[in-house]
């Protein structure tokens, strides 16, 4: 059973975010699923907010660095930023004997709210400080004016 998150926009709906669009992907095309809808009103707006603002910075650097083989994709960027930032779950030795580390999750049901918005606001000032905007806010309207967030 998956418990996935989206808003309804038109006629579709759309997953809340990439992690949710993920879990979808794993069931099959022209599955029949059963679909429980429970309005959540404005409770999570702005961690929804936080979480387009979050990967919006992300694809926004992958094109900024797209020239750079390790930052040239908004998942490369994700992970980099979750190492960085120490937001790991754990590591494990791989079969080579190097040590791996493992990010730990966004997604709301493994992630404390207060713990993902800490998160989000320290990974936004690190990715401003990447392409040498020191002040949040103006980061913010960047991205924005780039249609890097909503």
């Amino acid at each position: 059973m998956s418990d996935l998150c989206g808003m309804r926009q038109g006629g579709i709906i759309i997953p809340f975010g990439d992690e949710d669009l993920r879990e979808l992907y794993k069931h099959p095309v022209k599955q029949v699923l059963d679909i429980t809808i429970k309005n959540r009103g404005k409770k999570y707006e702005y961690s929804y907010r936080q979480l387009c603002l979050y990967w919006g910075s992300c694809s926004y650097l992958a094109e900024h660095f797209s020239d750079n083989i390790d930052m040239n994709h908004k998942d490369k960027i994700d992970h980099r930023t979750r190492l960085e930032l120490g937001f790991i779950k754990g590591t494990y030795t791989d079969h080579r004997g190097l040590l791996q580390w493992i990010p730990d999750d966004l997604n709301r049901q493994n992630c404390h709210q207060k713990k993902r918005q800490d998160f989000i606001t320290k990974a936004i000032e690190l990715h401003a400080a990447l392409i040498g905007i020191y002040d949040v806010e103006e980061y913010k309207k960047h991205l924005k004016g780039n249609k890097g967030a909503t």
